[in-house]
């Protein structure tokens, strides 16, 4: 049993206060408690034992003695906040530690030291490494490299998110508390780091629109708006190539370039060309090799280590030799290491105007078309392709079928990320079931966005429509198009619109968040109206 004057002696410690001796309280007989706004405000006479009274602005209960007032007891209040936190805060970059101060103190007893009793979500230790000394906090960030292997761990949904740290103080008793928002978007939106390819920093290479475009575009794919110049393919334009990434390298392979500005002869046929650009670092492209043979319009993507260039041929079929034709072919380049491309293995279809996209791990291939040229009986004609192709590409083997899209395409786009697993196909040219035609610009512009599971084989599904038309209201189809992706966005950039029936190029961009299934909104602009250009992202830090 503890005693009263235990008690007593407890509360003159932190009161400073003379109380009532054991004793005395137990000959108390009492009457109702009376509650008073200040300690002047107690009565001095007509006072009998054991009357109680509580004073509001101290807390404190008193009881009577029949000649005067006694402190008994503390009743204790919670701990306040000297400097309050804000309700949430913002980690400026990967450099940067965010320090925050916190500090409470005793209601009762200012020079009391209290417990911290402070938490935070799971979430966290993935993003940031925290310290502590005294009242002070600081939040040490993760680098983008280590946030994005997080993300592809599946430990973080994105790159681009927060935290709740909730500041708590304790005097062992009651406490006082605040939950804090702390929001962490690392440069570059995704990692570095081997087999993650993904960056918050979309890159447009060339295009054009009659005119031929030799400037890059660039822009912040979490921050809506327009495209700014990054610098320019040298020594000239490249369109209808393809583009993969390592985050922190970009390479561009293939495609039809000016015959002024490169030195092959049959520029207008293809490139053998491979350039490439450091995704932090806005500049002109330097040369990073050479495929085997002049590829116009490859599939091109990778995994973050290892680009491929699938398929491809004549970029002009009216006027290339009979001899040319396009082909089932794969070359690979190491992102890391300038060189020349190395075969390995094959599409099961020969094609050109295909598109690719990657989870990390696998490289799917879909649409297209394979031209029969001038030898061919009957003359020109195009075969016109639904298949979509796989292969795990650090394997280097050939592909094998996945499934395939709800019609054949030529001129589409696609987009995937390591931080899901869903690939999108978009736009395009719709030529309906596989078929030939004498055409190479047969079918009606499509509007529809398809995906795939990458690590599931199987047909795509129907995922949403492009944008509708400048007046909002039906959707109208992009060809020639290009895409990339973040860790959950895609973006659709530039192509020509089917929206005014005159094929007219297009300065968009797209956006679709990948894991939700809906139509496309407006994201921002390229800096031009332009078509056939080459998009992917990466690193900005």
């Amino acid at each position: 049993m503890v005693k009263l004057s235990a008690i007593r002696l407890a509360v003159e410690e932190q009161q400073g206060t003379a109380g009532l001796d054991s004793a005395d309280i137990l000959n108390i007989t009492g009457t109702a408690l009376q509650v008073f706004d200040t300690l002047d405000s107690l009565p001095m006479t007509g006072l009998e034992e054991g009357d109680e009274a509580f004073i509001k602005n101290t807390n404190r209960l008193y009881i009577s003695d029949g000649s005067g007032w006694y402190n008994t007891t503390l009743v204790n209040r919670s701990p306040t906040w000297a400097t309050e936190p804000d309700a949430s805060y913002d980690i400026a970059d990967s450099a940067t530690p965010l320090i925050i101060t916190a500090l409470a103190t005793d209601s009762d007893n200012p020079d009391k030291s209290l417990l911290n009793q402070s938490v935070v979500s799971d979430s966290a230790q993935y993003m940031v490494d925290i310290s502590n000394d005294s009242s002070v906090w600081t939040f040490t960030p993760k680098s983008a490299d280590s946030i994005g292997i997080e993300v592809a761990a599946g430990n973080l949904t994105d790159s681009d998110g927060d935290f709740v740290y909730t500041f708590k103080w304790s005097d062992g008793i009651n406490f006082v508390a605040k939950e804090v928002t702390i929001g962490y978007s690392p440069a570059g939106g995704g990692a570095p780091a081997e087999g993650t390819f993904y960056g918050n920093r979309g890159i447009y290479m060339s295009g054009t629109n009659g005119v031929y475009y030799a400037d890059i575009d660039y822009w912040d794919m979490v921050t809506a708006g327009t495209t700014s110049k990054f610098g320019d393919m040298q020594p000239g334009y490249a369109t209808y190539s393809g583009a993969a990434s390592s985050n922190t390298r970009a390479v561009l392979m293939g495609g039809t370039g000016n015959a002024t500005s490169y030195s092959d002869t049959y520029a207008g046929y293809g490139l053998d060309e491979i350039a490439y650009i450091t995704c932090a670092t806005p500049s002109n492209s330097s040369s990073f090799g050479s495929l085997p043979r002049r590829t116009g319009a490859p599939a091109v993507e990778g995994d973050g280590t290892y680009a491929v260039c699938a398929g491809g041929g004549t970029l002009a079929p009216s006027n290339q030799a009979s001899t040319d034709v396009d082909v089932a072919t794969m070359e690979y380049v190491t992102i890391a290491s300038t060189s020349n491309s190395t075969a390995y293995g094959n599409l099961t279809l020969a094609r050109a105007y295909a598109a690719a996209a990657s989870n990390g791990t696998t490289m799917v291939i879909g649409g297209g078309y394979y031209s029969q040229h001038s030898s061919a009986p009957g003359g020109l004609q195009y075969n016109y392709y639904d298949r979509i192709d796989s292969h795990i590409v650090a394997n280097q083997t050939s592909c094998s079928d996945f499934g395939n899209l709800a019609t054949s395409k030529v001129f589409l786009a696609a987009a995937g990320t390591g931080a899901g697993d869903i690939a999108l196909f978009m736009g395009g040219k719709d030529t309906g079931s596989p078929s030939s035609g004498s055409s190479y610009i047969s079918g009606t512009t499509s509007e529809r966005i398809e995906y795939i599971t990458v690590s599931s084989p199987g047909n795509s599904t129907d995922f949403g429509d492009l944008r509708g038309g400048f007046a909002g209201s039906t959707p109208s189809g992009e060809s020639f198009t290009s895409a990339c992706a973040n860790a959950n966005k895609a973006h659709f950039c530039g192509g020509q619109s089917g929206r005014t029936g005159s094929n007219a190029a297009i300065d968009e961009i797209q956006e679709v968040t990948m894991s939700t299934p809906g139509n496309a909104i407006l994201f921002g602009n390229l800096r031009h109206n332009k078509y056939a250009g080459n998009a992917t992202s990466g690193g900005s830090a």
